[in-house]
Formats: C-alpha cells, structure tokens, sequence
C-alpha cells in the first residue's frame, strides 16, 4: 500500500460544523491536522501507526493519545478502532481525494478490490465515504460526446461492480454506506435508488431506515405492465366480440336468404358470404 508523501489540510474541513466543536482545543486540532498531514495515512484515509509510536512523537502518554481520538470519533471527524488501534478519517475522499476521472477511481478503487485493507467496519466506512463523493462526481462528468458518454457510462459501472464486490467481502458495509448516503448524499436519490433496485447487496428495508426513500422498481411497473389486464375488463371485451361476431352473422344469413339458390352466381356468393363469415379470406 502506498504511503502519501505530502498533502495539504483541507480548508472545507474548517467551515464543518464538526470541526468547530474543537475549538478552544489545541490538543485534539494538532492530532487531525496531523492525521491528515502524516506519511503515515495510506490513500484509503486510513491511519496506521501505531499507537505507542504516535503517543511517543506527540509527548504523550498511550491513555492521552486514546481520549483525544475518543474525542475526535464522538465529534465525527475520525473513526477509531480501539483493538487495532487504526484511524480513519471521516470525509477522505468528499473533502478532498474524489476521483475525477475513470482511472483515477480505478486506482482509488484498487485497495478495495484486491484484498489489501483489512475487512472492518473503517475499510467499509472508507468504502462508502469514496462510493458517495463518486457518485456525487458522476453528476458533474461531461456527456456531450460519445467518448463523454462511455466515459460516464464506464465510471458509474465501475462504481457499482465496487458496491457489489464491498457487499460480498466487507462487513457492515451496507449500514456503512447507506449511512454515507443519509448523511453526505441526500441528493443522489437516483443513485441510491438504482443500487437498491438492482440487487447491488442493499435491501430496501435497510435503505429505508436510515430515512432514504426508495421508489417503486421502473422495471417491476413496466414488467406488471404487460401482464394480464384486470378480469373485468377481459369480461367485456369478450362480450364485445362475441356480439360484433352475432351481428355479422345475422346479416350474413339474411343475404343468403334474400339470395336463395338459384344459378351458379348465388352459389359462388353464398361460399364467399359463408367464408366472409368464419373469418376467412376468400
């Protein structure tokens, strides 16, 4: 996994309501900007080294370093796992790392895809947290050309079959993200809609209760569409037939009465008359 050399603070992270709640305290605001300034947070926006080490370049005790992340995780800005003792910040990829283009998302994606994050409930949040800024990218992507098109069309492809391999190999990654959504992507009803609708490992009944709502399937109306029509309805249309059909053969008979039986012509017209009636070509 490849370690960031250098990055900047976001200055979005300042006008987060979140990040007021620090203030007046150095202590907690040192640490994250440090988080997101350290060489040891990976690409996923997760931290890793180890506690004891950190606590040592800080000055403090392993117990002083635990509370300032107890209190950066209560106030959102972190996610903290106390048995491994990884960090993740929160907003990685929305506040700052979203991927604007096809490969960059396939690079972003990678560490997912290939088994290299540990499958916790941080590696899900991370998940969830560049699933969400993507989708909210996609709006923007450029759909002029065909070549835009494809491209459109590639990226949100790629971001659904990274749904679907999440929901198979991450744990709690569907409250994760749909969690994501309730918070950061209220917006993006269609897109949410879509991954519950297409059997991308979210359940509608979990979607809704994080207070998304999920419209009717496009695809269960049109299918219910071409169904049977309602019996009533049926009913009358077969009344209408067989009356239409009663009435054409009462004129029928009434012409071959007034024709009677006379020469080869009558003959012919009774048999054209009489096919005519059966409903077939002469």
């Amino acid at each position: 996994m490849a370690k960031m050399d250098f990055t900047m603070f976001p200055l979005k992270v300042l006008r987060d309501p979140k990040w007021l709640k620090l203030r007046g305290d150095l202590n907690a605001q040192l640490v994250y900007r440090m988080l997101w300034a350290c060489e040891h947070t990976d690409y996923p926006g997760l931290f890793r080294y180890p506690l004891p080490y950190l606590s040592h370049d800080l000055g403090n005790s392993s117990e002083e370093t635990r509370q300032i992340f107890g209190q950066l995780a209560n106030v959102g800005l972190i996610e903290f796992n106390e048995i491994t003792g990884f960090v993740r910040l929160v907003g990685w990829y929305r506040l700052k790392y979203f991927p604007d283009s096809l490969n960059v998302l396939k690079s972003r994606s990678a560490p997912y895809l290939d088994g290299s994050l540990p499958t916790d409930i941080l590696t899900s949040g991370s998940a969830s947290d560049l699933i969400v800024a993507s989708y909210k990218h996609a709006r923007v992507l450029p759909r002029v050309t065909e070549a835009q098109k494809r491209h459109h069309a590639d990226y949100v492809g790629h971001l659904e079959m990274l749904v679907r391999h999440c929901a198979d190999n991450l744990h709690g990654f569907e409250s994760s993200l749909l969690a994501e959504f309730a918070e950061n992507g209220q917006e993006l009803q269609t897109e949410y809609e879509w991954l519950v609708h297409t059997r991308t490992g979210l359940s509608r009944e979990a979607a809704e209760s994080f207070g998304l709502v999920i419209g009717e399937d496009p695809l269960e109306a049109l299918a219910r569409g071409y169904g049977n029509p309602p019996q009533g309805l049926g009913n009358e249309k077969k009344r209408e037939d067989e009356e239409k059909k009663k009435a054409y053969s009462g004129t029928t008979s009434s012409v071959l009465s007034d024709i009677g039986n006379s020469g080869p012509r009558a003959s012919t017209l009774k048999s054209e008359l009489a096919l005519s009636a059966n409903g077939v070509a002469p």
